[in-house]
C-alpha cells in the first residue's frame, strides 16, 4: 500500500476515504472565528463576516468564490477552559 493511500501514518484510511475528491465536489470554505461573548454587538459580528468573505474572495480570485465562502462567529464565556487555561 502507498503512503498516499493510508491516513498519512501508514494506516488504512476510514471507510469511504478517498484520496482526491471527485471533480465534481464542491469546496465550501470556512471561517470560524471564536470571540469573547457579549464583546460584539450582532451588526459587528455580520460586519466581520463579511469583510472576511470579503479576504477570502479577494485571496482566491474570482468574484464567484462568494457563493461558496461560509463565514462564522461564535461566542465564548469567560469561564470557558482551553487547554486548561483560562482563555
Amino acid at each position: 500500500m502507498d503512503l498516499a493511500d493510508t491516513d498519512g501514518m501508514g494506516s488504512p484510511p476510514h471507510p469511504g476515504y478517498r484520496v482526491h475528491p471527485p471533480a465534481e465536489e464542491h469546496v465550501m470554505p470556512l471561517v470560524h472565528v471564536t470571540l469573547a461573548a457579549g464583546a460584539f454587538t450582532e451588526k459587528q459580528k455580520h460586519d466581520l463576516a463579511a469583510r472576511l468573505t470579503d479576504v477570502m474572495v479577494a485571496f482566491e480570485g474570482s468574484e464567484a468564490f462568494r457563493e461558496v465562502v461560509w463565514a462564522a462567529t461564535a461566542g465564548i464565556s469567560a469561564g470557558s477552559r482551553s487547554s486548561g487555561r483560562p482563555p
